[in-house]
């Protein structure tokens, strides 16, 4: 079990900060029905716990909790498919239940009138809402204001959660200076999960935590390019050198990521190793597409993390060029070479460029193969002619 799932707040006396934000959302919560409001907005930056927050109150409650992410594409249709029935409907045992609808602001522009349609919903809800989004005051959120209460969550101050780290280091047995819990922190911009994901790397190796070895797996140098990151990444000694790698470099993850895949088959020494790191990668990707379907970017650390331990320690002889890239590339060029040779014919035939390379290229192939020389009063070259045999 990692420091994160053990040292995550288990109940909302344990979460850090907003004292008095989490006061009035359990009395939203515990007095729902006597209010004018029906819903509350939690709104703040993405590492002030919104989601957590509405989950221990449900707990601290004993309410059931139905969550639903607006991130994904909802239509004013599908909205109401969704929210209708959870909105309206009893909890198993006939009580009110806690209705969670997360990263309201996320819902796509294109879907005109689910904001709207959410309003209205909720106005007609027997059952506490709570709704998450990072600005209130942003313009997708208009028609949900007058329908809700709205409370601003405080990013964890950094002193409580510099005392936090201690707590856990002292817990686990490990001597840590204040300096480096404090560069942890502070470097984190005061997350508490990806200062934990980062404290559960260091913890691994039951020694003192210094500034020197806090400063390795996340520092904030200078950006190295692609090549630099894949060389540093696949020849270091240690995850964390791995991880401090990938951290800067310049590069998006998804761009690294297909150059590890590729390379893990010609670097790794063992069968053991391929099948561990392509464990790895395979997690890492995994997280990936969640944080794409649902949005959920607090889940990066996790990709970060599969990602470096998929790639340390291979030392390839050559960064192999990705077939995926490689391929792509090569249709890429094909496509562009196809539309050139139908621009040039399109005149000759008396026909769009489209009609030329779905109907007419078939048939000059079979012009070319009766006579390589035959297309030539059409203007082609034996160039022509052999990209027409290969490709159609």
């Amino acid at each position: 079990m990692t420091i994160l799932e053990r040292y995550s707040p288990k109940h909302l006396s344990q979460v850090l900060g907003n004292s008095s934000q989490k006061e009035r959302v359990l009395s939203f919560v515990k007095n729902h029905g006597k209010q004018k409001k029906r819903a509350l907005l939690l709104w703040g930056d993405v590492r002030t716990g919104k989601t957590l927050l509405a989950h221990l109150v449900a707990k601290e409650l004993d309410m059931p909790l139905v969550e639903i992410t607006a991130s994904d594409k909802r239509s004013k249709k599908s909205v109401n498919e969704l929210l209708f029935p959870a909105l309206t409907s009893a909890s198993i045992f006939g009580g009110k239940k806690l209705i969670l609808i997360d990263d309201i602001d996320c819902m796509s522009a294109q879907d005109r009138g689910g904001v709207t349609e959410v309003a209205k919903l909720i106005s007609q809800s027997p059952h506490p809402v709570i709704l998450t989004a990072q600005d209130y005051w942003n313009r997708k959120l208009t028609p949900l204001r007058k329908q809700v209460s709205h409370l601003e969550l405080e990013p964890i101050p950094l002193l409580e959660l510099v005392a936090y780290l201690d707590m856990i280091c002292k817990h686990e047995g490990v001597l840590a200076a204040k300096d480096a819990l404090v560069y942890l922190a502070k470097e984190r911009t005061h997350d508490v999960r990806a200062a934990l994901i980062d404290l559960d790397v260091l913890l691994q190796e039951k020694r003192p935590l210094t500034i020197e070895r806090a400063k390795l797996i996340n520092p904030r140098d200078e950006k190295t390019n692609l090549q630099n990151t894949l060389t540093l990444m696949m020849r270091a000694k240690s995850f964390e050198d791995a991880h401090h790698a990938l951290f800067n470099s310049q590069e998006s993850y998804d761009t690294v990521m297909p150059w590890i895949d590729e390379n893990i088959a010609h670097a790794a020494k063992t069968r053991r190793e391929t099948l561990n790191a392509h464990d790895y990668l395979s997690r890492a990707d995994v997280f990936r597409g969640r944080i794409l379907k649902r949005q959920y970017w607090r889940l990066l650390a996790y990709v970060t993390t599969f990602m470096a331990a998929a790639s340390y320690d291979l030392h390839p002889k050559k960064i192999e060029y990705p077939r995926k890239f490689r391929k792509l590339f090569q249709f890429k060029n094909q496509t562009a070479k196809a539309r050139a040779l139908a621009r040039k014919l399109a005149p000759i035939l008396h026909a769009s460029p489209k009609t030329v390379q779905q109907h007419y290229f078939p048939l000059l192939k079979k012009i070319v193969e009766a006579n390589k020389h035959g297309v030539s009063s059409y203007g082609l070259d034996n160039e022509d002619a052999a990209f027409l045999l290969k490709y159609y």
